[in-house]
């Protein structure tokens, strides 16, 4: 998993929180301002309040991000997918919302607001997806980001198909450093060289020559070295618990994951470690401060 991807999903959550509190700030300015004078209010809503009101709305609309996979850790993803969940999600948070509404009627009555929300957040978080997969690309256009990957595929078609594919669709985010007919033994001596060198992040097997104890012997180097292993035929049903299946260009691509301490377990993993350093740097200055002296 490059770091470059966990960067940009991690930024994705604040994003979409701000973005949607903006399109309720906008519901809002539109409703009390320029509308107000073509439509007269019937009901009063301080701003304090309809900011908390929008802090909590736009937390559900995280979630039901969440919940319909928008922070996934992966390269960039097709945009159309993309826009396509985040209108069911935001159209699921609204429901929600006018739930909530209907249950509690002392909120507010206004349904320009709940419905001009659902608008502009649509919109807002649409068009920073747009913006963030657009620069993604951009970068890996440029290199940055990219997925150095060794290809191990003999019969020609499978590995053929994808190191076309890789060349020329650099927005895919692959580069091609190597490509092995059979993992043997010298196989195993090249990898590992340009392990060292920093030169590999994944491992993919690709066509239908690959057997399965070739594939399972694959995953257990690939498991060893900390590489991300994937795999474009389905050949493999053992140690394949926790699992992502995806296309690239066109043709089926199976990841098995080899710790649950990818994506957001190692952003995870990386907040808990700086705040316990900072915590333990607390606790410690006097002694430090007095050792020093």
């Amino acid at each position: 998993m490059k770091k470059t991807e966990l960067a940009f999903t991690a930024v994705l959550v604040p994003l979409d929180f701000l973005l949607v509190c903006a399109a309720a700030l906008t519901a809002y300015s539109l409703r009390f301002g320029w509308l107000a004078s073509l439509r007269p209010v019937i009901f009063e809503m301080p701003f304090g309040d309809f900011v908390l009101y929008s802090a909590v709305g736009a937390a559900v609309f995280v979630l039901a991000f969440a919940f319909s996979g928008l922070y996934a850790v992966s390269g960039p993803r097709r945009i159309r997918l993309e826009l396509s969940r985040i209108f069911l999600a935001c159209s699921t948070a609204i429901m929600v919302g006018i739930v909530l509404v209907f249950f509690k009627g002392e909120l507010f009555s206004s349904r320009f607001i709940i419905l001009a929300v659902w608008f502009f957040a649509l919109v807002y978080v649409s068009a920073g997806r747009i913006v963030i997969r657009l620069l993604q690309r951009l970068l890996l256009r440029f290199g940055v980001g990219t997925r150095r990957v060794v290809i191990i595929s003999g019969d020609g078609h499978g590995g053929d198909e994808l190191v076309k594919a890789f060349a020329r669709f650099p927005g895919l985010g692959y580069a091609v450093v190597k490509r092995i007919a059979h993992f043997d033994q010298p196989a195993k001596k090249q990898l590992d060289e340009l392990i060292e060198k920093d030169g590999i992040d994944e491992i993919i097997a690709a066509g239908a020559d690959v057997n399965r104890e070739e594939l399972s012997h694959i995953l257990g180097f690939a498991y060893s070295r900390q590489l991300t292993f994937k795999y474009t035929a389905d050949l493999l049903t053992t140690r394949a618990v926790n699992t992502e299946f995806s296309d690239v260009a066109g043709l089926p691509i199976v990841e098995i994951k080899g710790t649950r301490l990818d994506g957001w377990g190692r952003i995870f993993k990386r907040i808990f470690d700086v705040i316990a350093a900072l915590i333990l740097i607390i606790l410690t200055s006097p002694v430090m401060l007095i050792t020093a002296i």
